[in-house]
């Protein structure tokens, strides 16, 4: 008898566990949305196009296709429309499937977009934008006192008054002229592209730390505790 009582003791107790674990689990998702998928990868670049980095590289390409001065532009704090559209789109991506309880513990952990913003903002405003070499312009210069030098000897017949050598030498001085001006050129056009690359890279990258800072760890955390609490009371 004391052995039959234990039993449906036990079996009692199992009962009560088993609908504790179906009815937590009823407030359980499937699965868990992927953090680092395309969505995290148009987010990012969203945030790129809104805080104008594609026009800085513009312009520091430009700066190097041109030989005087052009006005670089500058990096800014994206408006608040945009960062509360794209919190908002995370939110929609990481709360796929979520019960309201944890659709609410997501809305909770992730920061307040005004302090996104922010973030953003700051971060791209703080970033070093090369200065294009004019070398193109100096290259410019160079030729053109080679190619007047050339010149100038020919006419003055130095180093022989020989029709000949005058000819040559006001070539090669145009020649060492033109070449100045095309290294000089490509030198400037070089350095325009790779300030163009570099600064845009540094952007982006500013930009990928600031999200995984603000929105993706702040999910992850909530998901984390999703999975383990699914996968615990799995079957």
């Amino acid at each position: 008898e004391a052995v039959l009582h234990t039993e449906a003791a036990l079996d009692t107790a199992l009962a009560e566990l088993e609908t504790i674990r179906v009815r937590v689990s009823s407030k359980l998702g499937a699965s868990e949305a992927n953090l680092d998928g395309q969505e995290l990868t148009d987010l990012n670049n969203h945030l790129v196009m809104a805080t104008g980095i594609p026009a800085v590289a513009e312009s520091l390409r430009q700066a190097g296709n041109s030989v005087g001065r052009v006005a670089i532009a500058k990096p800014e704090q994206p408006s608040n429309a945009t960062v509360v559209a794209s919190r908002d789109a995370w939110l929609s991506h990481v709360k796929s499937g979520m019960p309201d309880p944890w659709q609410n513990a997501l809305e909770e952990g992730v920061p307040e977009p005004e302090r996104l913003r922010r973030a953003v903002g700051t971060k791209v405003r703080a970033l070093p934008i090369a200065e294009v070499p004019r070398a193109m312009m100096w290259g410019l210069v160079i030729g053109i006192i080679l190619a007047a030098l050339g010149i100038g000897l020919a006419v003055m017949g130095i180093p022989s008054a020989e029709i000949a050598v005058r000819v040559v030498t006001a070539a090669v001085g145009v020649a060492a002229g033109i070449g100045a001006f095309v290294i000089g050129r490509r030198r400037q056009r070089t350095a325009g592209i790779a300030a163009a690359h570099e600064f845009e890279e540094r952007a982006r990258e500013a930009i990928s730390r600031v999200t995984d800072e603000y929105l993706v760890q702040p999910a992850a955390q909530v998901l984390d505790r999703h999975r383990r609490a699914r996968e615990g009371l799995s079957v």
